[in-house]
């Protein structure tokens, strides 16, 4: 476990759902939206060693990179980062199109049709959300 008060870009972190846990990849932290990170679902196992890569696809989660150790999240490896980590990262925001932190252009109907809005979700909505698809609603 490491441990530290703010997540970082290549972190994965742990959740505690249910008998097992949910295993999140950290793919963005942003310096334009304060204190905020993007999360790339990787799948249920109970332990890190155990997990599979998975094999649906989850729109990406926007969550504070702070505060998280209090609800029992835990940075279990970190450097995992990929070469395409920008291109998952584009999202609509206020109408506009994001990539990382910088604004890319006002966001066309492609683009919101394309693209997802970037939502900033609590961590215990998460924490349901993750329970929901563990137990397959």
């Amino acid at each position: 476990m490491i441990r530290r008060s703010k997540a970082v870009h290549g972190d994965v972190i742990q959740i505690p759902v249910d008998d097992t846990f949910a295993y999140v990849r950290v793919v963005h932290v942003s310096k334009h939206f304060r204190d905020v990170m993007q999360l790339e679902f990787r799948g249920f196992a109970p332990s890190y060693e155990q997990l599979a890569p998975t094999t649906g696809i989850h729109r990406p989660r926007w969550t504070a990179c702070t505060g998280f150790a209090k609800r029992g999240w835990n940075v279990v490896s970190a450097g995992e980062t990929s070469s395409d980590d920008g291109n998952l990262t584009f999202r609509i925001v206020a109408n506009e199109l994001w990539r990382c932190d910088e604004l890319v252009r006002h966001a066309t109907k492609r683009d919101t049709a394309e693209y997802p809005l970037m939502t900033v979700d609590g961590f215990i909505f998460l924490e349901r959300w993750f329970l929901k698809q563990y137990n397959g609603a």
